[in-house]
């Protein structure tokens, strides 16, 4: 019989880490998560403490084993360097977070599930937005310092406060190549959020324009990357149905995704100063 998930007995990781890791043995592991990977606790006979990931295989975005070294080429960097993804370099490649990631491929998972009237209808709608969406990825690449290594999933759950008071960021299992905006697109909130909501999102991107400044296109862009992330995440959990399930895409899910990406359509493009000062 045919097996799609396992799980690892945490003995016999404990024993593996002792064997493959310079870590003070005896160790002692216990299971974390499960989730597109399964994340233990590793403590150390002197108490330490240090996180284990086990892969799952057949990831639409990790296509052979030098994904996953660039991954952690990526890790040692940003140990070493912090923020600093510019000067990055590596042998190793990784994929794109594009249009064929971003929008083609999520509605491509989508079609086995729309034979009722309804569905299909909201598909072929979500297609049409989609075809604007590829576009305007098209249109933000072109902007200088705009693409580059990101995180991909840097939604809350992703980031930690140490006990100095310092961000940690971990679970880099999706970084790649895209639109730096995109990273901070998990806590983008549009006009009509609420007021707090709202006010947290302008302290975020004010705070993230004083390491980076973004253009004023790729400011007005926060609601196409919004539509993106929308579609991406119906993507990439049916990339996991095998081991998830599917029992969870209806018609209304399908229709809630379609009333995020009409929602969350982009602004128009900012003016330049010239222009503004003309009409005063």
């Amino acid at each position: 019989m045919r097996v799609t998930h396992s799980l690892l007995h945490a003995e016999d990781l404990a024993q593996l880490v002792e064997r493959e890791y310079a870590i003070a043995a005896p160790v002692r592991v216990s299971l974390l998560n499960r989730g597109f990977n399964d994340t233990y606790l590793v403590t150390d006979v002197e108490g330490g403490r240090r996180a284990l990931r086990v892969y799952n295989r057949e990831k639409y975005w990790i296509r052979s084993e030098s994904d996953l070294r660039f991954e952690l080429d990526l890790l040692e960097h940003l140990a070493a360097a912090g923020l600093e993804m510019d000067a990055f370099q590596t042998s190793h490649d990784r994929y794109h977070l594009d249009e064929r990631i971003l929008v083609e491929r999520p509605l491509a998972s989508l079609a086995p599930y729309c034979g009722s009237g309804r569905a299909a209808l909201d598909l072929a709608e979500l297609r049409k937005l989609g075809e604007r969406l590829t576009g305007e990825i098209q249109r933000l690449r072109t902007i200088g310092g705009a693409y580059g290594i990101i995180h991909a999933d840097l939604h809350r759950g992703n980031t930690n406060i140490d006990g100095d008071g310092r961000f940690v960021t971990f679970d880099f299992d999706h970084c790649g190549f895209g639109l730096r905006a995109y990273d901070l697109v998990t806590l983008y909130r549009g006009a009509d959020s609420p007021k707090q909501e709202r006010e947290r999102w302008a302290a975020v991107l004010a705070g993230y324009q004083q390491v980076r400044p973004l253009s004023p296109a790729e400011v007005a862009g926060f609601p196409v990357l919004a539509a993106c992330r929308a579609m991406w995440d119906i993507g990439d959990w049916l990339g996991a149905a095998g081991r998830t399930g599917d029992a969870w895409v209806t018609e209304a899910a399908i229709a809630r995704l379609l009333a995020d990406v009409r929602k969350a359509e982009p602004d128009p493009a900012p003016r330049l100063a010239g222009e503004a000062a003309l009409e005063r």
